[in-house]
C-alpha cells in the first residue's frame, strides 16, 4: 500500500485508510466486535495502517474494539486517530461540548481505550463559533501535543464553509472532510489546493456518500436497520441511490466496479493524504485495495466528473 508523509509530522499513513464507524455497530448495521477485529487485522495484512475512530461512535464501542485490536498488534506500525466535541445526537439536531475541560475528559478516556497515544485528534463537527476565540481550548491542546498525547491537531468539519472560517483563525495541522464524486464542495471552494499550500493535511471521508456510490441499495431493508441512513427523506435517498450513475460511462473507461471507481476518484489527487471508506467486511477491505492500485483519473476526467457534479444537485434542501 502506497504511504504519504503527513506535513509537520514523521507519520507515514496509507493511501487509504480505515473508517471505523462502522464498527461501532451503530451506523450501518450490527457487527460482531470478533467479525470487527477479523476485518481489522485482515487490512493491516494487507497494507493499510490508518484507523479513523470517534468518541461518538457507537457510544465509544468503536474505541473499545480498536483498542483491543491495537493491543494484539503493539508491534505493527498502526496510525490511529479519533476524535471529540460530538455528542449523541438526533440525525437533524447535533449537539457538541467544545469546552476544555469536556475535551480533556474526552481525550484522556480515548487514550485509556486505545492503548496508544493519538496520533491525530480531531475536533468532531464544530461550528465556527464553538472554537474560534476558545483559547482554553487550543492551548490545551497544543499542550498535549508538547507532551506526546497527540502528535497532530485536527478539524474535522461538516461544512468545508466551516473550514474557511475556521482555518483563517487557527492553524490546523490537518482537515477531514466530506469528499466524492457527488460532493465536491472543497473544489468548488478551492480549498484543496489552498489547504495543500499551507501545508495542512487533508483527509477525505464519505469518500462512497455513504455507501450509495457503490451501486443500488436495498432501500427497503436499510429502512428496517441500526442504520444511520434510514432517517434521511425517501426522495434523499433516491436520489443518491441513482447518483452513481451519473458517472458510469467515465468509470467505464477505467474497468473499474462502482466502488472502486470512487474510491480511486479521491486518491487520484496528489493534494488528499488519505481517503477512509468504511468497511465491514474482508470483501470491502479488498475492493478498497484494488482501488488504491487502479490508474489515476486524468486531470480531463477530473474537469468532466466535476462538470457533471456541477450539472446535477445531489442534495435536497
Amino acid at each position: 500500500m502506497e504511504k504519504n508523509k503527513l506535513f509537520r509530522s514523521d507519520i507515514l499513513i496509507s493511501k487509504i485508510g480505515f473508517g471505523c464507524w462502522g464498527i461501532g455497530s451503530d451506523s450501518y448495521g450490527d457487527i460482531s466486535e470478533s467479525k470487527s477485529i477479523d476485518v481489522l487485522n485482515y487490512a493491516l495484512s494487507l497494507g493499510i495502517n490508518f484507523y479513523d475512530t470517534s468518541s461518538l461512535y457507537g457510544n465509544r464501542l468503536s474505541e473499545k474494539r480498536l483498542g483491543k485490536f491495537i493491543n494484539k498488534n503493539k508491534n505493527k506500525d498502526i496510525v490511529i486517530s479519533t476524535k471529540a466535541g460530538l455528542l449523541p445526537h438526533s440525525p437533524f439536531n447535533m449537539k457538541r461540548n467544545f469546552n476544555k475541560a469536556f475535551i480533556e475528559k474526552s481525550i484522556n478516556k480515548s487514550l485509556k481505550l486505545l492503548n496508544k497515544n493519538i496520533d491525530i485528534l480531531f475536533l468532531h463537527s464544530p461550528l465556527p463559533d464553538d472554537i474560534i476565540n476558545n483559547d482554553k481550548l487550543i492551548n490545551f491542546l497544543i499542550k498535549k501535543k508538547e507532551l506526546g498525547d497527540i502528535k497532530l491537531i485536527g478539524l474535522s468539519a461538516d461544512s468545508p464553509n466551516h473550514i474557511i472560517k475556521i482555518i483563517k483563525e487557527i492553524d490546523f495541522d490537518i482537515v477531514q472532510t466530506n469528499f466524492n464524486l457527488m460532493d465536491q464542495r472543497i473544489i468548488d471552494l478551492n480549498l484543496v489546493n489552498s489547504l495543500f499550500k499551507k501545508k495542512i493535511n487533508l483527509v477525505a471521508r464519505t469518500p462512497l456518500a455513504f455507501g450509495f456510490l457503490s451501486g443500488n441499495i436495498d432501500l427497503r431493508k436499510l429502512k428496517i436497520t441500526k442504520d444511520h441512513r434510514k432517517h434521511w427523506s425517501n426522495k434523499q435517498l433516491n436520489l443518491w441511490n441513482n447518483g452513481y450513475k451519473k458517472f458510469s460511462k467515465t468509470r467505464k473507461e477505467y474497468n473499474l466496479n462502482p466502488a472502486q471507481f470512487a474510491i480511486n476518484f479521491c486518491s487520484s489527487f496528489k493534494e488528499i493524504q488519505t481517503t477512509i471508506p468504511g468497511m465491514m467486511t474482508r470483501k470491502d477491505v479488498i475492493q478498497n485495495i484494488i482501488a488504491s492500485y487502479a490508474e489515476k483519473i486524468t486531470k480531463k476526467h477530473k474537469k468532466n466528473l466535476y462538470s457533471i457534479y456541477k450539472r446535477n444537485n445531489f442534495f435536497i434542501k
